[in-house]
């Protein structure tokens, strides 16, 4: 994660009691990016975001937001 914004309205959100998730890959050798998301690791989880890498072996490329269980429709 190197997008300050996103990491900031994460924590927001999981501070106001939404309950917020997020999947890091986990190993350098297929993309994982343990070592540079670490401090956001860090900072998220201590703010309430539940976070977790996923499992080794595994690539990851997803990006989803859902708000309050409904389609947004611009």
């Amino acid at each position: 994660m190197v997008d300050a914004n996103a990491e900031a309205a994460l924590i927001v959100a999981a501070q106001r009691g939404v309950n917020v998730r997020v999947l890091f890959n986990s190993n350098a050798s297929d993309g994982g990016t343990v070592g540079m998301n670490q401090p956001a690791y860090d900072n998220l989880t201590a703010n309430g975001v539940h976070v977790v890498y996923s499992w080794p072996g595994v690539l990851w490329h997803q990006k989803s937001i859902i708000v309050d269980n409904e389609k947004l429709r611009l």
